[in-house]
């Protein structure tokens, strides 16, 4: 039986259509030889819904995949059903889990470039540091990358900047804007201004995607004014790409955008991920400077008790230039 080729559409932007591909070529002949009919199918929000008949009943299954959070089946009967067991349990077993597993991972960057499903030339990356922190900014940062300079980057030893040491992460950064500051922007969002925008938002009912998808809207848009011709910007995933593209203007929402799990193993997403990080430690040791006292990264025991030292020193309303207040930690230290 020959294979079912679906192609990456805008709603499938999250799914891995290689999996769903070679899911249904090793599947669909198994579950016929069991005696079920695949009537129709069609592509949904990130994945496909096959519709089957058997004995004269429909079985409708949804199937889902992201590299994130792997396979999910969704069947449309909800009561006790042998044959739907039979269905379900078909595509649900790991005969094709190996092939994934196995494969070897690219030697370099330039094999990576068709993750998103499209093959750019010109391309920016985007991420953010500090949406975990609760001192600090928020920073997002972005990168324009193209397959002139895929090699020079790649030699700077640059990956997802939480796998890399705060040192390196500032070599690496200080070569980037050394040589490709015409490539480089970045947002800030200091701890004051952060809290006034998350409580605006708050009261407008929106959340705190929507703030970082404004930051990272800004990040293109600032990019998109270049010189180069970007065909597309990738963004790693933080929730329903419709916040970015809500908070794009009329230039961004001219480009192809991508938003993905995993997206630091993209060049220019990784590349952007540095460039966060490093702005974000660069500000957090201005605030150690500024109030004496060390912050810790994260949201930990030690940040919880560093909160409760800096309230006692300087008070709660001084807590909202250095910190997140919205964060868990500031009501339970504002309890004791």
């Amino acid at each position: 039986m020959a294979a079912f080729v679906f192609k990456r559409s805008d709603d499938m932007q999250y799914c891995s259509i290689e999996y769903l591909n070679k899911l249904l070529d090793k599947k669909l002949p198994e579950a016929i030889n069991s005696g079920f009919q695949l009537d129709t199918y069609k592509e949904i929000p990130y994945g496909i819904q096959l519709f089957f008949i058997c004995n004269g009943t429909k079985y409708i299954l949804n199937l889902y995949y992201t590299e994130k959070k792997g396979l999910k089946i969704v069947s449309n009967i909800k009561k006790p059903d042998e044959k739907n067991d039979i269905l379900t349990n078909i595509f649900s077993t790991n005969t094709i889990e190996a092939f994934f597993t196995a494969k070897s991972k690219p030697k370099n960057n330039e094999a990576l470039l068709d993750l998103s499903g499209l093959n750019f030339n010109v391309w920016i990356g985007t991420d953010e540091s500090g949406k975990g922190d609760y001192f600090g900014p928020l920073v997002a940062a972005g990168f324009i990358i193209d397959k002139k300079i895929v090699r020079e980057i790649e030699e700077l030893g640059i990956k997802d900047s939480k796998k890399i040491t705060d040192k390196k992460i500032s070599d690496i950064a200080a070569y980037l804007h050394k040589n490709f500051q015409d490539r480089i922007s970045i947002c800030e969002v200091p701890p004051d201004k952060y809290n006034q925008l998350y409580t605006k938002m708050i009261g407008q009912k929106m959340n705190l995607n929507h703030l970082l998808a404004w930051a990272h809207a800004r990040v293109i848009e600032n990019l998109l004014a270049r010189k180069y011709k970007v065909e597309g910007a990738i963004v790693d995933q933080f929730g329903n790409e419709k916040y970015i593209k809500e908070a794009l203007m009329e230039r961004g929402r001219e480009v192809t955008l991508i938003q993905r799990p995993k997206g630091e193993e993209d060049l220019a997403v990784a590349t952007a991920s540095v460039l966060a990080r490093e702005r974000f430690v660069i500000r957090v040791n201005e605030l150690q400077e500024r109030y004496g006292i060390v912050f810790p990264k994260g949201a930990g025991q030690a940040v919880t008790a560093t909160a409760e030292k800096f309230i006692e020193k300087y008070g709660k309303i001084e807590l909202e230039k250095v910190a997140k207040v919205h964060f868990k930690i500031t009501e339970n230290v504002e309890k004791r």
